[in-house]
C-alpha cells in the first residue's frame, strides 16, 4: 500500500473556486477538510477573510 501525501490547501483552494468538488469527496474526507479549516482559522488570525467556502453542499451530503 502506497502512502500518498495530501495537500489539503490545494483541495481547499479548489473547493473555494468550484463547489461541485464536494460531490466527489467521501464523508470522512469532508469531515477532515472541515477540521483542517477550523484548525487553520484558529492558528492564523484573519484567515476567515480570505477563505470563504460554501459548506452547504458538504452538509447536504452529510445529511445535516
Amino acid at each position: 500500500m502506497k502512502n500518498t501525501v495530501v495537500n489539503w490547501w490545494n483541495i481547499i483552494v479548489k473547493l473555494k473556486n468550484d463547489s461541485s468538488l464536494w460531490d466527489y469527496l467521501e464523508p470522512a474526507e469532508i469531515m477532515e477538510l472541515v477540521q483542517r479549516m477550523k484548525e487553520a482559522k484558529d492558528m492564523i488570525a484573519g484567515l476567515e477573510k480570505y477563505i470563504n467556502i460554501d459548506l452547504r453542499p458538504a452538509l447536504q451530503k452529510l445529511n445535516f
